[in-house]
């Protein structure tokens, strides 16, 4: 079954358990990590802060997701400065092309890029619709695109902003239709490859597989062919079973049944 194909109508919930966490603002750690000044300094990331954030797992822990501003060389989400003599400002993906000027500078770089263009990959704005439930057309941009847009247990800020039951169950994406999800930068949040209808072949980010916030986006399903090895606790891509790699807390999925019963001849596994 891990090279066969069959596709199922609908997927568990439990999905991507992110790897290689990194810890910041801890005391343990006194802010070690990789982090430009800029997060630093917004984080107030000066060793005496013990918030439980992590750094690039996918989650937002800051209110404007700042921990998930700078991650494998990619910058997601806008940088800027609200004048020359202010301090570091930051606003995450969901804040972008909203109509709503969020750097309040000469730039409003937040607003700057959001004319479409003839070649422009457009969706419908996900910030518009749930603030102004309006449907306008906005283009995805790189510093949009595979960006975190669910907020981490910690954020009760966020959820104060989006609501509790939108921020676990929908997330807050930049389109409506988690397009924005799809042809990712960093290759370290890419989980399948696929064609998805109207926008071609293309890469998922990790977050979108086995269909948590939206039942499939690859046009053959690809994306949804998931296991749940323990129930109710961790669900994985059929790829990530027997590939080596611990992706269960306990290693269930290599141990699954179907690890007993590999063939010799190695197929090419379409998750990352």
């Amino acid at each position: 079954l891990l090279c066969r194909f069959k596709r199922h109508d609908s997927a568990d919930t439990e999905t991507f358990q992110p790897q290689n966490r990194m810890r910041i603002c801890s005391k343990a750690e006194r802010c070690t990590v990789t982090l430009k000044q800029e997060q630093k300094d917004y984080l107030k990331c000066d060793g005496n802060n013990t918030n439980p954030w992590v750094l690039c797992d996918v989650q937002c822990d800051d209110i404007n997701c700042a921990d998930e501003s700078h991650c494998n060389g990619v910058d997601y989400g806008i940088h800027c400065f609200k004048d020359k003599n202010s301090k570091y400002f930051y606003t995450g993906a969901w804040n972008i092309c909203d109509g709503i000027t969020d750097c309040p500078n000469i730039a409003k770089t937040d607003e700057r890029y959001c004319d479409i263009g003839p070649d422009s990959l457009t969706c419908i704005s996900g910030p518009r619709k749930r603030k102004f439930d309006v449907e306008v057309r906005v283009p995805i941009l790189k510093f949009t695109r595979c960006a975190a847009f669910v907020a981490s247990p910690h954020n009760y800020m966020m959820y104060t902003q989006f609501g509790r039951g939108e921020s676990l169950e929908n997330g807050v994406p930049y389109c409506t239709n988690y397009a924005d999800q799809t042809n990712c930068t960093d290759p370290e949040r890419v989980g399948v490859s696929c064609f998805v209808p109207g926008y071609g072949y293309s890469t998922i980010a990790k977050s979108m597989v086995c269909g948590q916030f939206r039942k499939g986006l690859c046009q053959d399903g690809m994306d949804i062919e998931c296991v749940e090895v323990v129930r109710g606790i961790c669900t994985v891509h059929k790829h990530q079973l027997c590939d080596k790699v611990q992706d269960c807390k306990g290693g269930e999925d290599e141990k699954h049944s179907v690890c007993s019963n590999l063939a010799a001849k190695v197929c090419y596994r379409n998750y990352r």
